[in-house]
Parts: C-alpha cells; sequence; structure tokens
C-alpha cells in the first residue's frame, strides 16, 4: 500500500520524536520508513512541508 505525503509526514514525525535529543539523517528516516519508489517523490514534499513549517530542521543531520 502506497502511503501519501500527509501519512509520511506523520511517520517522520514519529522517527524524529523516537530520536530526540540525535540528530539523524534524511538517509536513515528513508531507510527506516521503507520509502519505496513510487513514494519517493510524496516522501520529498513531506520533508519539505515540515521543514517549512520549522517542525525537523533542529532534528535532522545535514552532511
Amino acid at each position: 500500500m502506497m502511503r501519501n505525503k500527509e501519512k509520511l509526514k506523520a511517520k517522520i514525525m514519529e522517527i524524529l520524536e523516537d530520536n530526540k535529543p540525535t540528530p539523524i539523517t534524511l538517509k536513515e528516516i528513508k531507510e527506516a520508513l521503507k520509502v519505496t519508489d513510487k513514494e519517493w517523490e510524496s516522501f520529498k514534499e513531506a520533508v519539505i512541508e515540515l521543514t517549512k513549517e520549522g517542525k525537523v530542521r533542529m532534528h535532522l543531520e545535514i552532511p
């Protein structure tokens, strides 16, 4: 079953909450959620929206 952007946003926030205060990379989040090729665009949109909302920036490890 393909997840939509809203479901992915919720799952991303769950992972970030579970890993506080340790930063996590997008690659680790993608692997933890087992994002498929079909979900990739929705995943990117979800991350962009969460970043614009100011919810993820401090929790992401930027390489």
